[in-house]
């Protein structure tokens, strides 16, 4: 497989990994929430239940009609709220969906609604009647253990629930964290690992200007910027610092082919002869003086190539002849004043020829 699409593969499983954890884990935050406000509300009808119970019997007990009426609203209250309760968990997805505590809160409604309610709202519209009994028409112990049974069942299932998310959450994160390793480590076999090797190959061919060399790894790039800068380097001229063959016609074919360029063809004159008589040192320095000429009188666009020996090109994408023949004549002008100011010990001249 190749690094770009093995990559690209290691990535998108540890993203979807990621999500799966993250949506999963939002689900069972909601659901839990769900949970404790489901077991908290029927947790309250037990409260309810003993609360109605003990008004009841303290409605019976009352001696003062302020102390009868208060009672009176205080059951009303708890009525309306166990309605309510009921209504709430019928209303609840979560807790119907659990067959048993949805079975208990049908058998909890209907006991309540054929004798607990009945009865006390007799006590309230009927307050004082003897022909409303004095007893409760059930246990409410017993009845308050069906609730207990009910929410507990929930609660236990609500737990079981929460465990089996977290052995699925523990199996998404060490999913997650194999898939880390394993990206690591094929990212070291298929990726770093080569392009450490790479490097270390391109530092070895570039090692020709080795103060370049030093000064790449200096910068303290990562990688791929160091790939890059060993790679200019290589297709830079090493004397002149201009474009060599290679680079040159590299960066020629990358031209729109369908764009306007123009192209000046330098050639140093009596460059051999300033080798056989004054030494290759003043040759060298003739070289990279014309090409420091070039790139002065160039904008960015262009670009100088040293083809070889003493030949150079000047490639002026988006350029018209004029503009080149304007290059030209400052490249002419820069060996004049130099040829007059310099006292060198030759003097420097080009052929220079425009398309």
């Amino acid at each position: 497989m190749k690094i770009r699409k093995r990559l690209a593969l290691n990535h998108s499983m540890l993203i979807l990994l990621s999500l799966c954890a993250i949506v999963f884990n939002s689900l069972v935050l909601v659901t839990l929430a769900d949970d404790s406000t489901i077991i908290n509300e029927a947790g309250r009808l037990r409260a309810l239940s003993f609360s109605m119970s003990n008004t009841t019997r303290a409605l019976q007990l009352s001696e003062g009609s302020r102390e009868a009426v208060a009672l009176q609203d205080g059951l009303r209250a708890d009525i309306e709220r166990f309605d309510d309760v009921i209504l709430l968990l019928k209303n609840e997805r979560h807790f119907q969906s659990y067959r048993p505590a949805a079975e208990g809160l049908t058998d909890l409604t209907g006991t309540w609604n054929e004798n607990f309610k009945p009865y006390y709202l007799a006590i309230l519209s009927e307050a004082g009647d003897p022909a409303v009994p004095s007893y409760l028409p059930g246990d409410v112990e017993a009845f308050v253990d069906e609730i207990n049974t009910m929410v507990s069942g929930y609660a236990n299932h609500s737990r079981a629930t929460m465990l089996r998310g977290l052995f699925i959450n523990a199996a998404l994160i060490f999913a997650l964290m194999a898939v880390a390793v394993y990206a690591a480590v094929t990212t070291n076999r298929q990726v770093r690992r080569p392009i450490s090797l790479l490097i270390d190959e391109l530092r070895e061919s570039a090692d020709t200007d080795a103060e370049a060399a030093r000064q790449v790894q200096y910068l303290g790039v990562n990688e791929l910027a160091e790939m890059s800068a060993y790679m200019d380097l290589m297709l830079q001229d090493e004397l002149t610092g201009v474009l060599n063959r290679r680079g040159g016609i590299a960066k020629l074919r990358r031209l729109n082919p369908y764009d306007a360029v123009s192209l000046c063809f330098l050639d140093i004159d009596g460059l051999k002869e300033v080798n056989d008589t004054l030494g290759h040192a003043y040759g060298d320095e003739l070289m990279i003086t014309v090409a420091a000429a070039a790139k002065e009188a160039i904008d960015d666009d262009a670009f100088v190539v040293r083809l070889g020996g003493d030949e150079f090109l000047i490639a002026m994408p988006g350029s018209s002849t004029f503009e080149a023949d304007q290059v030209k004549q400052r490249i002419n002008s820069r060996f004049d004043k130099i040829n007059s100011e310099d006292n060198r010990p030759y003097i420097i001249s080009v052929s220079i020829g425009i398309a």
